[in-house]
């Protein structure tokens, strides 16, 4: 059903995305919901992501949880982009956001 999408995504990455799910054991052998996936399917984050905060639920470490999922779910905010234009937007923004302490 994916083909009939105005923008359909590649057949390479349907599949990276169907064995990643297995690889996770989300989906079975046969590409059926597991138990697991099931639970992952609420969470709107990454499987991998969802899945560690399921078990740091199940371990009873939600805090440490937690902080390693939202460090892992965001880039990092000091890494310069490429363009020149905004390579020197991103350091006039470090200056500015450093104030006095620069």
């Amino acid at each position: 059903f994916l083909a009939k999408a105005p923008e359909p995504p590649l057949g390479r990455a349907v599949s990276s995305a169907v064995q990643l799910l297995v690889d996770i054991e989300a989906l079975d052998e046969e590409e059926n919901l597991t138990d697991l996936g099931g639970f992952l399917v609420d969470l709107s984050l990454h499987p991998r992501l969802g899945k560690m905060l399921l078990f740091a639920a199940a371990f009873g470490c939600m805090d440490a949880g937690l902080t390693i999922a939202c460090a892992l779910a965001y880039r990092d905010p000091f890494v310069l982009p490429t363009q020149q234009q905004a390579r020197v937007a991103a350091k006039e923004a470090r200056r500015r956001f450093g104030g006095a302490s620069q």
